[in-house]
């Protein structure tokens, strides 16, 4: 019987289109941060020249920014604004970012840059997950979130594979101008959802 049950929660959480929405949206969040923050962009400061410790600072600067704004995130200023403001306007930052690091002409200028991801983190992440989560019966949120993740995951683990392999037939500038592109798409689409759209309901 509670076999059942699970059943019918999991195909009734399935239909929730909201949810679908803002899981492929964090898929482009989190797959983009993956490949760049945490991985290629590393790559590029060491092409620059930059030593070990630089590229460890790097990884503190992106962490610490993330912290940050995770806390801008729940501050007045920044619910006041909402997601309707922030998730497009990140996913555009996202997009100067992906264009601005590969361009870079020194290590500074990347480890200025890396404060742009610790906005995806902190406020991208976060107004992503709890739009997914918004309207959504308590008893079916366990399974809601376990569907958002997964489909994040999926973006974590292609987004650095493709992107690796454009930069072997291209260049690692190709990749991240193609990352921005797909920014791009996260931000048009979010905007559009949110022009006829002022809240939700919760959803049986």
């Amino acid at each position: 019987m509670t076999g059942k049950v699970d059943t019918k929660e999991l195909i009734s959480v399935c239909k929730i289109k909201r949810l679908w929405l803002f899981s492929i949206l964090a898929l482009i969040q989190q797959g983009i941060q993956l490949t760049t923050a945490m991985s290629f962009t590393n790559q590029i400061l060491k092409d620059l020249g930059a030593a070990i410790g630089l590229v460890g600072l790097s990884s503190i600067i992106y962490m610490v920014s993330a912290v940050g704004f995770a806390a801008f995130a729940s501050a007045g200023y920044c619910c006041k604004r909402g997601p309707r403001f922030w998730i497009p306007a990140v996913f555009v930052i996202i997009s100067v970012y992906c264009v601005l690091v590969p361009s870079a002409k020194n290590a500074t200028q990347v480890l200025i840059l890396q404060i742009l991801p610790g906005m995806s983190t902190g406020i991208l992440f976060s107004y992503l997950t709890s739009e997914a989560m918004c309207g959504i019966e308590a008893k079916k949120r366990s399974t809601a979130m376990g569907l958002f993740q997964a489909v994040y995951a999926i973006g974590m683990t292609t987004f650095p594979i493709f992107t690796g392999n454009i930069a072997s037939a291209f260049s690692i500038h190709h990749g991240y101008l193609v990352l921005a592109g797909i920014s791009m798409i996260g931000t048009g689409v979010s905007a559009v959802y949110y022009r006829n759209r002022t809240g939700c309901k919760e959803i049986r």
